[in-house]
């Protein structure tokens, strides 16, 4: 008889400034370890312009139920953030995730604050230095893990549920003038379970 594997259960959203919730899509894994969801709109757009804001954040929080087996050897969780950002020099920007008490950020800050000297040649005999025009355009990934184990997990089954696992992802920019601009998007994220 093959051993109970662990399943995931609902996502529960705590907070959503942009009305992600409602419209992601949810794939889980036939072997219950991987539950990974894909956004369409959890992205943070600060356009260049004197009128238009010069500093956004955005964010979503939730919790997901899991179901472990007994005798399944939990190790923790892990949360993978995937994303696109597109930005000018002058961009601060950030985005971080959580996952239970864990949290990991990563971080653009502004390439060449104004008011600082041109940085010195490239020594690698490249002429090309970056130029304030040029964009950063690139994806990214996030990771975060948890170190978890069932509570009460000392003596003999059955032991008591894993509590859900609380999940939070945001995004925030900063720009300094009005001709700079940046777009963060979140395109998914994906929760799994890490046996031991």
């Amino acid at each position: 008889m093959a051993a109970a594997a662990p399943s995931w259960g609902a996502w529960t959203t705590q907070y959503d400034s942009v009305g992600q919730a409602p419209t992601m899509t949810r794939f889980d894994d036939e072997t219950g370890l991987i539950v990974a969801f894909t956004m369409d709109r959890l992205e943070l757009d600060l356009a260049a312009g004197q009128d238009a804001p010069f500093a956004g954040a955005v964010g979503l929080s939730g919790q997901l139920a899991v179901n472990i087996p007994d005798e399944f050897p939990l190790l923790g969780f892990l949360l993978v953030v995937n994303g696109q950002i597109t930005r000018t020099p002058g961009i601060e920007a950030t985005v971080t995730c959580s996952l239970g008490p864990t949290s990991r950020a990563l971080e653009w800050p502004v390439d060449r604050p104004g008011g600082l000297e041109d940085p010195p040649p490239s020594d690698t005999g490249d002429d090309g230095a970056v130029s304030d025009d040029e964009l950063f355009d690139r994806g990214f990934s996030v990771q975060c893990l948890t170190l978890d184990n069932r509570p009460g997990a000392v003596g003999a089954a059955p032991f008591p549920p894993v509590p859900p696992v609380p999940v939070t992802v945001s995004l925030q920019a900063r720009r300094r003038f009005a001709d700079e601009f940046a777009h963060l998007t979140i395109v998914g994220f994906d929760v799994l379970i890490v046996r031991s």
